[in-house]
């Protein structure tokens, strides 16, 4: 049976500055297509963190699919490419369409390429051999990888508008490949007048 996580990353999530509106977004979408959820995970932007709690998802007996939403853009505090490329054993390598994306918005500014900064150019890259998520709305593409035999993992941005796109057009025709839902029934009764 499918065991799906969902971590949301971001300080400024596990310090209350900001409310993570992503998993439950997620959560609803994947429970109205017969999928459950197993986990809900909100984890600051700490490498080290980061990487225990996916080795013990990855740990887990059974299928597992993680679904990371933050950590994809170009500041020092963005940590998610990093880390899966190190549990994964890949390197990083540039997205052409991201690249391409990233140099005409330069180009736009009056800029060139040569003006880039590394770190503006590793928000256009990820682990090679993965399947990209193209990022119609933004600039860093997300991405999708095996990271062992029974653990998949999706990396998405964490700005909702950019994640529900990339979700919906990019992301979900490649999880239904991959995985049957469940068999699924839900109901719910509204109950006035009786305390809880």
């Amino acid at each position: 049976m499918l065991s799906i996580h969902i971590i949301s990353t971001g300080t400024e999530i596990t310090s209350g500055k900001s409310v993570d509106t992503n998993s439950t977004w997620i959560a609803n979408e994947l429970t109205g297509l017969g999928f459950s959820i197993n986990k809900f995970l909100a984890l600051p932007d700490k490498p080290l963190l980061m990487e225990e709690e996916i080795h013990a998802i990855m740990a887990r007996p059974g299928e597992n699919l993680i679904i990371m939403t933050g950590g994809l853009g170009a500041t020092a505090d963005d940590h998610t490419l990093d880390v899966i490329s190190k549990i994964s054993g890949k390197q990083a390598v540039t997205d052409s369409k991201a690249l391409d994306k990233l140099t005409f918005f330069v180009g736009q500014r009056g800029k060139a390429y040569q003006d880039l900064l590394p770190v503006s150019r590793r928000q256009t890259t990820i682990p090679e051999g993965s399947r990209v998520l193209d990022n119609d709305v933004g600039l860093a593409p997300g991405f999708y990888i095996n990271l062992n035999d029974t653990t998949r993992l999706a990396a998405m941005p964490g700005v909702p508008k950019e994640m529900k796109k990339m979700f919906s057009d990019y992301f979900l025709p490649l999880m239904k490949k991959d995985y049957n839902k469940e068999d699924m029934q839900s109901r719910s009764r509204s109950i006035w007048g009786v305390t809880e």
